[in-house]
């Protein structure tokens, strides 16, 4: 009798395994991903009621199949979603997209569902195919070197990449100059933004690199001026330059300063500076206090006080320097932190 009953359960158990076999084959042919995700549920229903019928080892197979079979259905999801907001794309695009999203959840501490909802937020921000593709891996690695979440690393580089007037291409770029500047000065990513998306447009409009907004956002950090207060201060500092008031230029003609080049663009900030510490050096804390807040205003002329002194004493131009040779500093930084073995 008990040999009758082993048998029994032999035999329900393989034909249990001919059904779950059957099932997974049936499982990694879908290829749609919103029929994927309702089969699949179908699928699951089936392999459970299979396993209920085996007893305990029914409880065994269904604890195995259930934690792979959600994983799957969230990845699933999360690349249906990118879908969504990516427009009119090709299956040929939509499987280099997911392709991707799980080449990243391999190489990284992100999950492929995490490095799917990262594509998205490039889509929502307007992203083509190949510009996510392009641009995805460096967001992720800004996340990580700036111990933040994806979404925020994804918003701020791509606002950034709007207000530079920079291309996808260049994403790299970007996140290396970010990091680069918070890691070397006493600013993080989000004081950062706060001040560069508040600069950045009109930098751009006056030639001045997103290197050159990073650099004096740094030193102005580390004078305790940071976030929107030194966004909002460098931006009128440049409006002022450009425009000034009738009491401004009145200064200028009297310190002998210059803003424009011989083709009416705007000099280069340190240019500026350099003749604005030729100006002033003969002169008193006073009457210098004085002759910054005519020429940029009261709120500015902090800032641009910092400014001068730290290119007084070359602070600003070793910055400078340094920035140009930034390339790949988000992948190292990213790479040592999650070097946890």
């Amino acid at each position: 009798m008990a040999d009758l009953l082993a048998n029994i359960r032999i035999r329900a158990f393989d034909g249990f395994s001919r059904v779950t076999n059957k099932l997974r084959n049936q499982l990694k042919q879908i290829t749609d991903a919103q029929l994927k995700a309702q089969q699949t549920f179908q699928l699951a229903g089936q392999i459970n009621l299979a396993a209920q019928s085996v007893g305990k080892f029914g409880r065994v197979a269904r604890a195995a199949i259930a934690v792979p079979t959600q994983k799957f259905l969230e990845f699933e999801q999360a690349m249906a979603n990118v879908r969504a907001v990516s427009g009119e794309i090709s299956s040929n695009q939509f499987t280099k997209l997911a392709e991707k999203a799980k080449f990243l959840g391999g190489t990284t501490e992100f999950t492929s569902v995490q490095a799917a909802e990262g594509l998205r937020y490039l889509a929502i921000a307007g992203f083509g195919v190949e510009e996510q593709l392009a641009a995805i891996g460096p967001v992720l690695d800004l996340a990580t070197a700036a111990s933040t979440d994806l979404g925020t690393a994804s918003d701020i580089a791509s606002d950034l990449m709007g207000a530079f007037r920079l291309e996808a291409s260049q994403m790299g770029d970007i996140t290396d100059v970010l990091t680069a500047t918070f890691t070397r000065s006493n600013t993080t990513l989000s004081t950062l933004f706060e001040t560069m998306k508040l600069v950045g447009p009109q930098a751009t409009d006056m030639g001045i690199s997103m290197r050159e907004v990073a650099s004096m956002t740094a030193v102005l950090g580390s004078a305790g001026i940071k976030g929107s207060l030194a966004g909002t201060a460098l931006r009128s500092m440049l409006q002022r330059m450009v425009n000034p008031a009738a009491s401004a230029r009145k200064e200028m003609r009297r310190l002998g300063l210059t803003v424009a080049d011989a083709e009416g663009n705007l000099r280069k900030p340190t240019a500026i500076f350099q003749d604005l510490i030729n100006a002033t050096k003969e002169m008193g804390t006073v009457e210098r206090g004085k002759a910054f807040s005519i020429l940029f205003g009261t709120r500015a002329a902090a800032a641009m006080s910092n400014l001068v002194a730290s290119m007084d004493v070359g602070k600003l131009q070793e910055f400078l320097k340094g920035m140009q040779n930034v390339a790949g500093v988000t992948q190292q930084v990213a790479a040592v932190q999650r070097d946890t073995g």
